[in-house]
């Protein structure tokens, strides 16, 4: 009994100091804590959450990126908490989308492609690619993710990007493939999207203006390679 007063006492701490503070000075298993506090009941989450922050090299930004399969291998970390988990990091990624298409952003040159990459996508923590969709002023309308985890490569399909273009009233789309882990330069399976995608794009009324890689060292334009030119015809 005194063990769940304490418990519950420590819970009850946790969230004054958030309401009190915000996140401000917080430390980052605090944070998680916080969360997992509303996704295990009755339970005391501490050590839980200094494992969820381990996991991930005490980087906030990629536990929140985490595929939700990679965040229930921790020990304590159901299905509910990882749900949770990943929720509280996609929530801001569509606030910020939704921001962009209001602002109506330029991305007119590899250059602009770049800055906003570097800008706005470059901190992504996981293995994912995004649509951007452009309206015929090139000003940015969304910027999306379609796919993202483990079997990204074996899940891309051209026709969901392309539809994704229509039902946003694109013009022309540039895909972001970010690979914190990886190598910046393409590779066989993104020569292999991109060969896919100009194929079926070309029978549309839509451009496929470039295929920007973030890697762990390094951004990359395919539009800005001789070699990869072909494919944005």
């Amino acid at each position: 009994m005194s063990r769940e007063l304490s418990r519950a006492g420590h819970r009850q701490r946790a969230r004054d100091s958030y309401i009190k503070n915000g996140l401000t000075g917080m430390p980052y298993h605090n944070i998680i804590e916080l969360i997992l506090t509303y996704a295990i009941p009755r339970r005391d989450v501490k050590e839980i959450a200094y494992r969820v922050v381990n996991h991930f090299g005490g980087d906030l930004e990629k536990v929140f990126s985490a595929d939700i399969s990679e965040l229930c291998k921790i020990d304590g970390v159901g299905e509910n908490a990882a749900l949770l988990i990943k929720l509280f990091g996609d929530i801001p990624r569509r606030i910020y989308s939704a921001a962009e298409k209001q602002s109506g952003a330029v991305i007119n040159s590899y250059t602009r492609v770049k800055e906003y990459v570097e800008n706005n996508l470059s901190s992504l923590g996981e293995n994912e690619l995004r649509v951007m969709c452009l309206n015929n002023s090139s000003e940015v309308i969304c910027c999306e993710r379609l796919y993202g985890g483990a079997n990204l490569k074996k899940d891309i399909e051209p026709l969901k990007i392309i539809e994704h273009a229509l039902i946003n009233k694109a013009a022309s789309v540039v895909l972001i493939r970010v690979k914190p882990d990886g190598e910046y330069k393409p590779d066989e399976d993104d020569i292999r999207c991109v060969s896919r995608l100009s194929k079926s794009m070309k029978h549309l009324e839509l451009n496929f203006n470039d295929y920007v890689i973030i890697g762990k060292n390094g951004t990359f334009s395919m539009t800005y390679d001789f070699d990869y030119l072909k494919y944005f015809d």
